[in-house]
């Protein structure tokens, strides 16, 4: 169904996911993910997941490789993170792809 991205609130970034994400949506928050890490500037992130339903492996997978190859560009901008869910097994299989940057302050 959806995927939206929130700066009007600058330095807290929101991505919401909204349903099942498309193929589309996937790249765009990759894209967007890119972006953000690419400024350089320090940010709060927060994954708004109230609305979503449990993720596609590819979601789960393509995250996974993401935060593997920016862990350097999170410790640098990343400040805070938030993740925000109704469903226990989404938290559970987000929260997988979050542990790989427990080592991030």
């Amino acid at each position: 169904m959806g995927y939206r991205h929130h700066t009007d609130a600058w330095p807290v970034v929101r991505f919401e996911f909204i349903g099942r994400l498309s193929s589309e949506d996937i790249a765009q928050y990759m894209a967007d993910s890119d972006a953000l890490v690419a400024g350089g500037k320090p940010f709060a992130n927060v994954m708004d997941g109230s609305n979503m339903l449990l993720p596609e492996a590819e979601f789960v997978r393509r995250q996974a490789a993401w935060v593997r190859d920016h862990v350097e560009d999170m410790r640098r901008d990343a400040v805070a993170a938030a993740l925000v869910a109704r469903e226990h097994r989404l938290v559970d299989r987000l929260l997988d792809v979050g542990r790989q940057l427990e080592a991030v302050p």
